[in-house]
């Protein structure tokens, strides 16, 4: 016989089933929800860190591409100019001949050998650090000379070979005197210079560069 408190029995149960099956179907859900926001956040993850490592890969190559066209860098030159003298003298001093030579030289200071450099990239291509050799002397060279004054008797004649060797003389000298000074030095602080504004003009926005 079917009776009212069947009827209710019967609706709480089906009450009961319908909610339990909706909890199974929230778990399921929110599972599915927890899982697609795990995968998407290491899938984030996992982009970006390709897309670091590209970056990174991009730039050590394009430094290492303007670094391997460099023969050399100048980072200094110096100007100079002096006079030679030379005399020659025969017969008790009574034949003599001289010759006044002015001439102009230029020293070249810089970084002979790039493969020297050493180049640091951080991961994430933000930062470089940059260790550079020091600078050494490129060139010493006679850019130009005249006489200045000249004598030259028949039995004792200056030979241009004579001019020249003392010219080279002094060239040395000229050279010497500028190391002396300082202009290694200045050529580091130069070069320092020029790399941090070229890796700077590469888009690093923090360069360090210093000299070993």
């Amino acid at each position: 016989m079917y009776t009212e408190g069947m009827s209710r029995k019967k609706v709480h149960e089906k009450m009961k089933g319908w909610f339990s099956r909706l909890a199974v179907k929230l778990v399921v859900i929110l599972c599915l929800v927890a899982f697609a926001v795990g995968a998407g956040y290491y899938t984030v993850r996992a982009v970006r860190r390709y897309l670091q490592e590209q970056r990174y890969q991009a730039k050590s190559a394009m430094v290492e591409r303007e670094l391997v066209q460099c023969a050399e860098l100048c980072t200094l030159k110096g100007n100079y100019a002096d006079l030679v003298n030379i005399k020659k003298r025969a017969f008790m001093g009574l034949a003599r001949s001289y010759s006044i030579v002015k001439f102009k030289g230029q020293l070249r200071a810089g970084i002979k050998d790039f493969s020297q450099i050493l180049v640091t990239i951080s991961p994430d291509g933000n930062s470089v650090v940059v260790a550079l050799p020091s600078c050494e002397l490129l060139s010493n060279e006679i850019t130009g000379f005249a006489v200045f004054d000249d004598f030259q008797n028949v039995f004792i004649p200056i030979e241009t070979q004579e001019v020249l060797s003392e010219i080279e003389k002094a060239r040395d000298e000229a050279g010497l005197d500028f190391i002396r000074q300082g202009f290694l030095q200045e050529a580091n602080t130069h070069a320092v210079t020029v790399f941090q504004s070229f890796f700077a003009a590469m888009g690093f926005r923090n360069v360090s560069v210093y000299v070993n």
